[in-house]
């Protein structure tokens, strides 16, 4: 029976992550990764199964952590606003990453099933961010932060508004952004959040 170890699963990731970003997930094999390793499939067969669950797993390595960090801008005892605007700072530092871009990128340039990724992610990936963020949206109306209305809608148009920025670097019509970009995006999110539906 062979054993599993957290250094093993780690080298696996890393191997991984760098054969899809040299080759392309379609031209990437199991073979390709247990090469770059130094060792077998029959390795990477004891972690993962497919090359979708690999893909998965490199992904949601980068995922679990910041998804954590996001989650825990919404925590705390600070005003709605300032909880609200640290979080979507960190949330489009992160999506406006070189490496979120790249990953993007890869799925759209490779047709992969974006929907089953996505899935596989949020399963290894702990709690569910926007889940999170229509419960952190329907604290704010109890305590009167909010004007009542669909918690459903207002969790859309604030996603819809820090889009914006990832999807101009995803179709490459803007070549990289500054801190200073993605904070002044973030406050203008959330300053239309609150005009829309901020209590009067």
């Amino acid at each position: 029976m062979r054993i599993k170890t957290e250094a093993k699963r780690r080298e696996i990731i890393d191997a991984a992550a760098l054969e899809f970003g040299a080759r392309g997930y379609h031209k990437t094999t199991l073979a390709d990764v247990a090469r770059r390793m130094g060792s077998s499939k029959a390795t990477i067969y004891n972690y993962y199964k497919t090359k979708d669950e690999l893909l998965a797993a490199s992904l949601a390595e980068k995922a679990i952590p910041a998804a954590g960090a996001l989650l825990s801008a919404l925590a705390g005892n600070e005003r709605f606003e300032c909880r609200l605007n640290d979080f979507a700072k960190r949330y489009l530092a992160m999506h406006t990453s070189q490496h979120a871009v790249s990953i993007q990128r890869l799925v759209v340039a490779e047709k992969i099933q974006a929907r089953q990724i996505i899935d596989a992610i949020e399963a290894n990936a702990g709690p569910r961010l926007w889940p999170a963020v229509a419960a952190c949206f329907t604290e704010a109306q109890a305590a009167g932060a909010l004007r009542e209305g669909s918690i459903d809608q207002i969790v859309y148009h604030f996603r819809a508004l820090l889009s914006d920025l990832p999807y101009r670097l995803l179709i490459g019509s803007i070549d990289g952004v500054s801190e200073s970009i993605v904070d002044r995006s973030a406050e203008a999110a959330v300053e239309c959040i609150l005009a829309a539906y901020g209590a009067r």
